[in-house]
């Protein structure tokens, strides 16, 4: 979101978002990249309405494909099942991120700041307004701080996935 003004796709289609100016997670790809040793960095959420009634336009995907050349990988729309009941949505991407873990706190807080732009991550937004409102500390891919998030979407009933990372990740700090 933080590119938005950029995006081709948010200058020609932002008349199709809602009222509160989120994105609708149908129309989200979630765009990153990642340092040498795989942990996240230049998280953006990014508008993308794939399913509404886009006309084919070459040179709109080619100024699409030039905006999003900056990041190399993404999960969102652009993936088959995003939203359906057992693929991928918001939460789940997130707590792959979680998991893989993030350059360093800045990066996380960027993260869940972005994905609390999706009008369905009112989780996100809690977590903005609650673990980032006092500063944590502890530096890069802090474990508490990712347990802390995984507990939050475990306690919102984000499924069994939650669950797993959270048990294997108190499984490796007891080691």
């Amino acid at each position: 979101m933080r590119t938005q003004n950029d995006n081709p796709a948010f200058q020609a289609y932002r008349h199709l978002l809602p009222a509160s100016g989120r994105y609708p997670a149908k129309w989200v790809d979630i765009f990153s990249n990642t340092n040498d040793e795989m942990r996240y960095c230049d998280v953006e959420v990014v508008f993308i309405p794939r399913d509404a009634d886009i006309e084919f336009d070459l040179q709109f995907w080619d100024a699409f494909a030039d905006y999003n050349d900056r990041w190399i990988g993404d999960l969102g729309n652009s993936v088959a099942g995003w939203m359906e009941p057992h693929g991928l949505n918001p939460a789940k991407v997130f707590g792959l991120m979680l998991y893989n873990g993030f350059v360093d706190q800045n990066e996380l807080d960027m993260a869940l700041s972005e994905f609390s732009h999706i009008e369905e991550c009112g989780w996100a937004r809690e977590m903005v307004d609650g673990l980032l409102a006092e500063p944590l500390h502890g530096g890069a891919h802090d474990p508490k701080v990712t347990m802390a998030a995984l507990e939050k979407l475990v306690d919102e009933g984000h499924g069994q996935w939650a669950r797993d990372m959270l048990v294997m990740m108190r499984d490796e700090a007891e080691l």
